[in-house]
């Protein structure tokens, strides 16, 4: 309830932490990881919405309801995907088939309107059983993960409309556009690669799909916060609730969000760091993530790790920026930097203090 304990315990959080090997939840973890955890073959009270699907992906009703779950089965997303993969008729195997056509009609809906589907680039940490670091590897999305992250947008959009019906107060998050700097800069990264961006000033999501449809076969290739859900529940009990003042609410919310945010980036950047302190001397395959007048920054392509190229380490040459095109070129020797550009680099220092990795340019091809 408003202002008691857990109230107050989980507004101080904001949100859940998700560090490597440890999660530090919003909620207290007897109750995170015991009552409110969706355990196999155990009954769990929840909030449930109940949607009408039709062919062409429109939620024509929803509606919400108070329930209780009793889950199947806990898979993983690498589990999901084997088993749509398999073209066995068991009962798992159907219900999930049927998600997946849910799913796709309902990707399909958002990609006529516009939206943009993003992969991001993710990596996992594995450790071994004494919680070293065995090693950094990608992560893979495969269609359990957007399988998933399509009925959260769903089931999110679901709710702004009822508690908007309603007439309930909510916060929502907001993704601000690009600034026209911004928006310049990109278009100059863009027209480097031979793609124009769309929409003038004020480009849609959809001028931005068109953008990343063409980007795509190039080699260099949300959601409410918790308290909507007691919104909710005041809405189905027939009232209206009230959490004090919405805005100071929306920036604590906000500001606890960027603390998890940095902690978390942190953290991950440290123990990549460690782990590549006694690969100093190694040559690695990259791609060049970024171009400043002082050097170039390099994601190694096996792990993701970033780190920095100084100028000075580039080569027996005068380097000069070019802002507009995202460029460093040598004068005498005429080589360049540029964004997406594939390079080997030498690991040279690690830097634990400050979660630096320095590399040398290696003469070899990447």
């Amino acid at each position: 309830r408003h202002g008691d304990a857990l109230d107050e315990a989980a507004r101080e959080r904001g949100t859940s932490v998700y560090f490597p090997r440890r999660v530090i939840p919003m909620l207290p973890e007897v109750l995170s990881n015991g009552l409110c955890s969706l355990n196999p073959e155990e009954d769990r009270l929840c909030l449930a919405c109940e949607m009408h699907v039709s062919n062409k992906g429109r939620v024509e009703h929803h509606q919400f309801f108070n329930a209780v779950m009793r889950s199947h089965a806990r898979l993983t997303y690498t589990q999901v995907a084997a088993r749509l993969a398999d073209d066995r008729d068991a009962p798992l195997q159907r219900q999930l088939r049927h998600l997946r056509s849910v799913f796709q009609v309902l990707l399909d809906a958002r990609t006529r309107r516009g939206a943009l589907d993003l992969d991001t680039a993710e990596t996992e940490i594995e450790f071994d059983e004494q919680g070293r670091i065995r090693a950094i590897h990608p992560i893979e999305r495969n269609v359990a993960h957007r399988l998933i992250e399509e009925c959260m947008l769903a089931a999110n959009t679901c709710a702004a409309e009822f508690l908007e019906d309603a007439e309930q107060a909510l916060l929502y998050r907001v993704h601000e556009g690009p600034t026209e700097e911004k928006l310049t800069d990109l278009r100059g990264v863009l027209a480097e690669f031979g793609i124009d961006l769309p929409g003038g000033k004020q480009p849609k999501p959809k001028d931005f799909a068109k953008a990343l449809d063409k980007l795509r076969s190039r080699p260099q290739s949300a959601f409410l916060q918790t308290v909507l859900l007691r919104s909710i529940k005041a809405v189905l009990a027939g009232g209206h609730y009230v959490a004090g003042d919405w805005r100071q609410l929306g920036v604590h919310c906000s500001e606890r969000e960027r603390r998890a945010a940095d902690a978390e980036r942190e953290v991950v950047s440290w123990l990549k760091c460690f782990y590549m302190k006694d690969k100093v001397g190694e040559s690695f395959d990259g791609l060049v993530s970024g171009v400043s007048n002082f050097g170039i920054f390099v994601t190694l392509s096996a792990t993701r790790v970033d780190g920095l190229g100084h100028v000075s380490d580039l080569g027996r040459d005068y380097f000069r920026f070019d802002a507009a095109r995202h460029e460093l070129r040598g004068e005498r020797s005429g080589r360049a930097f540029r964004l997406g550009d594939p390079v080997r680099v030498k690991l040279v220092r690690v830097d634990l203090e400050t979660a630096r990795l320095d590399f040398n340019l290696s003469q070899e091809p990447a």
